[in-house]
């Protein structure tokens, strides 16, 4: 029984061991043998369209910050000056006004744009199929 079970652990072992192939450093693998290669067809890639998407909405992000403290800074330096003026009257409030407008509208163009990509992304990522059985593509 000892002999039987040594035997075929050391049959198991070989045929694992002929289904490895270690290739010595420099040494390229043979083009002969049968490769799983799959190629989509995309413009752009889902992880590049992602990435894209993140950079989109960090500057819809920065876009919204930076044009927010601006816009209060107008309107603080703007309330200052007309308390500090006999008319009452200054322009900075409205000029702080006319930079929140324009930034938070820049940022939605952003924020969409960011979207748009990251739907793309999801579309081609949903063609996918990951399973035991391998991988397929759906056209």
């Amino acid at each position: 029984m000892k002999k039987i079970f040594l035997v075929c652990v050391a049959l198991f072992a070989l045929s694992v061991s002929a289904q490895v192939r270690v290739l010595a450093p420099g040494q390229q693998p043979d083009t002969n043998s049968l490769q799983l290669s799959i190629m989509f067809n995309y413009n752009e890639s889902p992880s590049r369209l992602l990435i894209e998407s993140a950079n989109y909405r960090r500057l819809a992000l920065n876009t919204t910050i930076i044009g927010g403290a601006a816009s209060g800074l107008l309107f603080c330096l703007g309330g200052k000056q007309a308390q500090q003026t006999v008319s009452g009257d200054s322009p900075l409030p409205t000029l702080g006004a006319i930079t929140a407008i324009a930034t938070g509208i820049t940022a939605l163009i952003l924020e969409y744009i960011s979207i748009s990509k990251e739907r793309q992304a999801g579309e081609q990522l949903k063609r996918i199929t990951i399973s035991a059985g391998g991988v397929s593509y759906h056209f």
